[in-house]
């Protein structure tokens, strides 16, 4: 039944846990009854459980471009709700994500360079809340910023140095070292580095060649970065101008010049070039000279075109060759005549530039010809004859000297000469220079050819009215090509003959005559060369011998074609000589007084013919001995030390002394009378060496000497003396006629 609805209201203070509970109803009647459902009651005054876990990335500085993150929430009454994940900059939120489960991953992938934050904040279902601490993370996955700036050398310098200055920096990380690299071909010739930037280097002394430099950074995440690679050409060394061609070095308006040059360069050239410095002070380049020869119109301006030939290397190191020119004139129709008496045989004609000795024109005629020539003086050059004769005139005016000739005859019928050139013509020079050619001729000797020029000659009769005269000054001989050139001012006759020529005693000579008289008839020493010469006429002359030949004496009246003259080794008795081959006009003779080890002796002054040499066992006190045979160069003398033993024997001593004198009176007389029979034997051994006729057995017979060398060593001083001449004269005769056998 419908009874009374009453509500009732309660507060429990409850601890945190999980509660159920229901209501019991009781009405009137006492009927009770709960609730249909017990209904559960959580108190949970906890926040929940939330933090980072591996994988998460960490605070800090990262090459890359993602971040992780795993989280992990709990709450163990209420239960979780929700967990958010959140990554975000200095200027937004970059990432907002939510999960109802743990743990909870996120990779968030495509970051940018930048510095981030990330956190996460968890609910449970009562609305607790908790969150994670923020982590900072910098992402940096580009290398520092680095480049040179001003003042780092690049391209090519003549210099000796190259300087770099590097910029560098990273915004986020930060720079850790920039290093700096300097190499060529071989390898490495700087590596240097710095933490700091700008980086400043000045490498000095280095040699010329090519060289690389380039630098890199690094930032502390290892992230690097590198400038460009520069090439650097240094280069201090100007070019070398080898050779320079400028031609035709005078011209007329209208006409080409021709430049080329040849240059080096230890690197490499870059230019070559001809610059034209005009007579009005405009200029004009003609360029790439060294790979080809190049030409340039003259415009219609006479005057002098100073040329600098110049060549620049890739440094540009410039090198000029300064001095070069060419001259400009007005043109003239120039009619030159050249001739010669045999029709067959052309002149050949070189007109040369007298400033520059370039050639501006050459042909070749035995008429004339004419060409357009730029007016000017010249030397002219005339060659005919095969090359064998040249003349050479200087100082052509060919405006005031056009139309004029020149006639050039060869002869051979002027008798004594070897060759013979006529000259005639009527150009005005300056002077001239005449070379003649002997080398097809035949002579005897070349150094007694001579030039001889006949100053009135008859051209067309090919006579000289006037005589031939010596050439003496202004003339050269060239025995190496042959040649005679004799510098002139004027033309006639010119001639070659040889000259007479004596023959010495050591060969060589030449023919005598020649020159229609005129050789002279001495040698160039002075000696007379004569059919009349003798040995016995008194003169050192030259005697005419036969062919023309003649042999001169090497003295008077010997040498040559006499006897030979004498001499101080020629082993005879002859000029004034004491002896053979000493004294008068030879070194003196030998004697055992002269202080001096010659002749046979075996020391100064004594042995062979003199008195034998002292010696330390001849019994005699000499030399320089203090005691017969001992002291000086000979052993110690020994003192008798007796005196007591005489006091007490004086008349046994006295007897011996008596006994001692008689028997040394007695050896003296022996001796003498055996020194009396060595002379006696000494002299019939001289005596028949030197006075009996037709003994040459005996004075060939060295025993002989050598027996009379002993008898005379056994004799007193005073005899050899007496026999010391003599018996020197014969040990060289015996000496001599050994050596003739």
């Amino acid at each position: 039944t419908t009874g009374t609805v009453n509500s009732t209201n309660f507060t429990l203070t409850l601890a945190e846990g999980v509660y159920i509970w229901n209501c019991l109803a009781t009405d009137n009647s006492s009927q009770t009854d709960f609730g249909d459902n017990n209904l559960t009651v959580k108190v949970d005054t906890t926040n929940p459980y939330i933090n980072f876990i591996d994988v998460t990335t960490a605070s800090g500085n990262y090459s890359r471009s993602y971040i992780d993150a795993n989280i992990s929430a709990t709450d163990a009454l209420a239960g979780l709700d929700t967990i958010t994940f959140y990554i975000y900059n200095s200027t937004e939120l970059v990432l907002n994500t939510t999960s109802s489960s743990s743990p909870f991953f996120i990779n968030t992938t495509g970051l940018t360079d930048g510095i981030y934050y990330i956190n996460a904040t968890v609910n449970d279902t009562v609305g607790n809340l908790n969150n994670t601490e923020t982590r900072t993370i910098m992402l940096d996955t580009t290398g520092p910023y680095i480049n040179f700036t001003n003042i780092t050398t690049a391209g090519n310098n003549s210099q000796s140095y190259i300087q770099a200055n590097i910029n560098s920096t990273d915004a986020l990380v930060g720079l850790d070292t920039i290093t700096f690299y300097l190499y060529n071909s071989s390898g490495s010739v700087l590596n240097t580095s710095s933490t700091s930037s700008p980086f400043f280097i000045n490498t000095t002394g280095l040699t010329d060649g090519t060289y690389y430099i380039n630098a890199t950074a690094n930032d502390t995440l290892g992230q690097s970065n590198s400038t460009e690679t520069r090439t650097i050409l240094l280069d201090t060394t100007t070019s070398t101008i080898n050779s320079t061609y400028l031609g035709p070095t005078l011209v007329s308006y209208g006409d080409l010049v021709y430049f080329n040059a040849t240059a080096t360069d230890n690197i490499e050239l870059n230019k070559c070039q001809a610059i034209i410095l005009l007579p009005n002070s405009s200029s004009a380049t003609v360029e790439d000279i060294c790979s080809a020869t190049l030409n340039y119109t003259v415009p219609q301006l006479t005057g002098t075109y100073n040329v600098n030939f110049t060549a620049i290397d890739n440094a540009n190191n410039t090198n000029i060759s300064e001095g070069s020119f060419f001259r400009v004139s007005n043109p003239i129709n120039f009619t030159i005549s050249a001739n010669t008496t045999n029709s067959s045989v052309n002149v050949s004609i070189k007109m040369i530039d007298p400033l520059t000795s370039y050639i501006i024109y050459q042909n070749e005629t035995n008429t004339s010809i004419t060409s357009r020539l730029p007016v000017a003086s010249y030397d002219f050059i005339f060659r005919t004859f095969n090359n064998s004769v040249q003349i050479t005139m200087r100082g052509v005016n060919i405006s005031e000297d056009n139309n004029k000739s020149i006639s050039i005859d060869k002869t051979s019928t002027v008798s004594d000469y070897l060759k013979v050139y006529a000259v005639e013509t009527d150009y005005n020079f300056t002077n001239s220079t005449l070379l003649i050619n002997y080398s097809d001729v035949l002579y005897s000797n070349e150094e007694r050819l001579n030039l001889f020029t006949c100053t009135n000659w008859t051209f067309v009769n090919r006579t000289c009215n006037s005589g031939w005269i010596t050439i003496t000054s202004n003339s050269t001989q060239n025995t190496t090509n042959n040649t005679f050139e004799y510098l002139t001012t004027s033309f006639s006759g010119f001639a070659i003959s040889e000259s007479a020529v004596a023959q010495s005693s050591s060969g060589g000579g030449g023919s005598v005559g020649g020159a229609g008289g005129a050789a002279p008839i001495t040698t160039e020493e002075g000696l007379e060369i004569s059919d009349d010469a003798t040995c016995d006429d008194g003169i050192q002359n030259c005697q005419l011998m036969f062919d023309g030949l003649a042999l001169c004496e090497e003295d008077v009246d010997c040498g040559g074609p006499c006897e030979a003259c004498p001499t101080c080794y020629d082993g005879i008795l002859n000029q004034n000589e004491e002896g053979i081959d000493c004294g008068g006009e030879c070194d003196a003779c030998p004697t055992c007084y002269d202080g001096l080890q010659n002749g046979a002796e075996e020391g100064v002054d004594c042995g062979g013919a003199c008195q034998a040499c002292p010696t330390c066992y001849d019994g005699i006190r000499n030399g320089n001995e203090l005691g017969v045979d001992c002291g000086g160069e000979c052993s110690s003398c020994i003192e008798a030390l007796a005196p007591e033993i005489i006091k007490k024997l004086p008349y046994f001593i006295l007897l011996i002394i008596l006994l001692t004198g008689g028997y040394f009176g007695v050896k003296r007389v022996k001796k003498k009378m055996e020194k009396d029979e060595i002379e006696e034997q000494l002299v019939n051994i001289l005596e028949k060496s030197f006075i009996t006729p037709g003994r040459e057995e005996v004075r060939n017979n060295r025993e002989e000497y050598i027996k009379a060398l002993e008898l005379y060593n056994r004799l007193s001083k005073e005899k050899q003396h007496k026999y010391y001449e003599t018996l020197s004269k014969f040990h060289s005769e015996v000496t001599y006629l050994e050596n003739e056998v």
